[in-house]
This record gives structure tokens, sequence and C-alpha cells, in this order.
């Protein structure tokens, strides 16, 4: 059985975390914004700079879970600005491959442990395509409610999606 690791992102990722995602962005249906690998454009210097804001960003952070050295999912928090700061934005992704293992609700709870342990956190969030029952479920099971839908929100594939808008508050003692 392999043995899957949950750590910070590195700088040193840059490479890997591009082909990674590329690799998602190509799987047909991918619920992710990109349609397909030829939309990711960031240069390697672009990702690392993006690794390094996530590291060293207030209320930012990037996980990766990998086996054997490899990446095979990634959650990225990303907070907003002036007034939004306590506000958490996530994001997550898991290779095709190793869905429905557990995984992605093991990164997404050491996500939420990470937002817990700043005090400065006050609110997580997500969006996500309301034809991703799956994601849904397992974004309802740790604790993220619904809080609206945005209609024919994002046009992707030459279809408009309607996105679901979730959230978690962290109240404080």
């Amino acid at each position: 059985m392999a043995v899957c690791t949950i750590r910070q992102a590195r700088i040193e990722d840059a490479e890997a975390l591009l082909r990674y995602i590329k690799l998602i962005a190509d799987e047909p249906n991918n619920m992710i914004a990109a349609s397909s690998s030829d939309e990711i454009t960031f240069t390697l210097e672009e990702e690392r700079d993006v690794i390094k804001n996530h590291i060293e960003g207030e209320n930012c952070n990037w996980f990766v879970t990998e086996v054997d050295g490899e990446i095979i999912a990634g959650s990225n928090l990303f907070a907003g600005r002036r007034g939004f700061k306590q506000t958490v934005s996530l994001g997550i992704t898991v290779v095709k491959e190793w869905r429905e293992r557990g995984i992605g609700t093991t990164l997404i709870e050491h996500a939420i442990a990470w937002c817990k342990a700043i005090p400065s956190i006050h609110r997580l969030e997500l969006e996500v395509f309301t034809i991703n029952p799956r994601a849904i479920h397992v974004y309802r099971k740790v604790g993220f409610q619904e809080e609206g839908i945005r209609h024919e929100a994002f046009l992707k594939d030459g279809q408009y999606l309607d996105v679901m808008m979730m959230g978690m508050i962290f109240k404080r003692e």
C-alpha cells in the first residue's frame, strides 16, 4: 500500500506542479476552470512566484499530497486583500487515479486544521460547479455550508455552468 504524505509546497516543486495541473486540465470533464493544458500558460518562473507568494503571504498556503515523490493532490489557500484578509479561499485538485480513496477529504481536513490554527482566519470558502456532486458531498461532509448559486456564472467548453458558493466560519473564543 502506498504511503501518502501531505506537506507544504516548495518553490522547487514548480515544475512538478505545472505537470500535475496540466495533467488534470487534460482530463475530460475535469471540473476545474481550465478545459485543457493549453490554457495553463504559467512559465516556470511565474509558477515559482505563485508558490512563493502562497508560502510567504499572510493567511496563504499551498499543500501537496505526494506518493513516492509524485504529487497526486494539491490544495491552495489564499486570502483576500484589505477587509477580506480574514477570508481564505480554498482550491483543491486530485489526480484522477487517486480519487475516491479519501485523499481529497484528508487534504481538505488538513487545510481546515491549518486555518483553525491561524487566529486571524475567520472564514474559509470555495466555489464548485453544481455539476460536481461528488465534490459537493465531500465539502458538506467536512463542514462547508451552501451559501448560494451563481447561475450560469462560468463559461466552459461552450456551456454556461452554475457555481455553488460554500463556506465555513471559525468561531473564536
